[in-house]
């Protein structure tokens, strides 16, 4: 595991699998790292404000890339063409580390 991370979770997507957006668990910190194996398209949005829609922005993952991002900003990944392996790591509050 990546020093300093506290949890790791390997993931493989099939064609046509997505990450729906969403905010992860208050038990992490702001902070995760992905590496990305094979192709994806990664989302992020801001929160919308009452009445408005969701406007993610999409960012082109390439094999081997890796990404570093905001855990409670709005996040996730578009369905994927062909199978994909996302390896990610968080940081734990640290009043959970106790």
């Amino acid at each position: 595991m990546l020093s300093g991370f506290h949890i790791g979770l390997v993931l493989l997507y099939s064609p046509g699998v997505r990450i729906n957006l969403h905010r992860d668990h208050t038990v992490f910190d702001k902070v995760a790292v992905g590496i990305n194996l094979g192709e994806a398209t990664f989302l992020m949005a801001e929160m919308p404000k009452k009445g408005e829609k969701v406007k993610p922005i999409s960012y082109p993952l390439e094999d081997g890339d890796c990404l570093k991002f905001n855990t409670k900003i709005l996040h996730g990944i578009e369905p994927v063409k062909q199978s994909r392996w996302g390896i990610y790591f968080w940081h734990l509050k640290p009043e959970y580390l106790k």
